[in-house]
């Protein structure tokens, strides 16, 4: 039985859940493609198209996050302006290399993308309480600031070329640059994730690299279970929710190991 696209109706939803999974854990603590792009390996998808396919799927919800968040900016226009531009150029890059990159190389090189965003997200925390306690203390970065926006330009490549944990750096990078706003930073972040996927993406849809038949119940899940997620899921621990990804993350990395190294 083949529905939408010719996709069967076992994957159709397998897909689809997965979709949904991966916009619960975004709208709980970030980190859905954890689970969207290893499913579509899964899938069969070569991994320059799980990649940008993945891409694609979580732009509708970042962009309404970035459209709630809208308030947070009203002091920081210029920034936000810079942040869009750069993120683009960041995007532009990353798209690029991407695209440049061959199938067989990207599909060697996954499941390390995979590991270094895993190890990011476990050491969040950390980090986030590392740049806490910096930016308290301005005069020890203020040398440090051309360095931190490199560190950003270069997140924002990375964002182009894959995107998981990018949300997770720029917060650090922010902290470290000197701002303190929760809210703005947020806001700062979700621009980036805008503007590098969308410029990324124009980029992988000309290139006819995205996969439109999984992208459909992709995309259809991630906004599903970010709007879900949004609403229920303000009252569960925020620790809790954490540990409950971190755990899932290092066992799809295992499995993108073992499904590339084990075969």
């Amino acid at each position: 039985m083949e529905l939408l696209f010719g996709l069967g109706f076992v994957t159709y939803l397998l897909v689809f859940l997965a979709g949904i999974v991966g916009g619960l854990i975004n709208a709980a603590a970030g980190g859905g493609m954890f689970v969207l792009f290893p499913m579509l390996i899964f899938c069969g998808v070569s991994s320059v198209s799980a990649s940008a396919t993945t891409s694609m799927a979580v732009l509708p919800g970042t962009m309404a996050a970035a459209w709630t968040y809208r308030q947070a900016l009203s002091h920081s226009k210029p920034a936000a302006v810079w942040v869009a531009v750069f993120s683009a150029l960041g995007g532009i890059i990353g798209g690029y290399l991407l695209l440049w990159i061959d199938n067989h190389s990207f599909a060697r090189l996954a499941p390390f993308l995979m590991l270094f965003a895993t190890i990011m997200f476990t050491i969040s925390p950390w980090l986030q309480n590392l740049t806490m306690v910096s930016g308290r203390h301005p005069r020890r970065v203020a040398g440090l600031k051309i360095a931190v926006l490199l560190f950003l330009f270069g997140n924002f490549i990375y964002g182009g070329f894959f995107g998981a944990g990018m949300g997770i750096m720029m917060l650090a990078g922010l902290t470290l640059y000197g701002m303190t706003d929760i809210h703005t930073m947020n806001a700062l972040r979700t621009i980036a994730s805008v503007s590098a996927n969308s410029i990324a993406g124009i980029l992988f849809i000309h290139a006819g690299v995205v996969d439109m038949k999984f992208l459909a119940p992709l995309a259809s899940g991630t906004i599903l279970g970010g709007l879900f997620g949004s609403r229920h899921f303000r009252s569960v621990r925020n620790d809790l929710m954490r540990r409950s990804i971190t755990i899932l993350a290092w066992l799809l990395t295992a499995l993108t190991f073992a499904m590339r190294y084990l075969r």
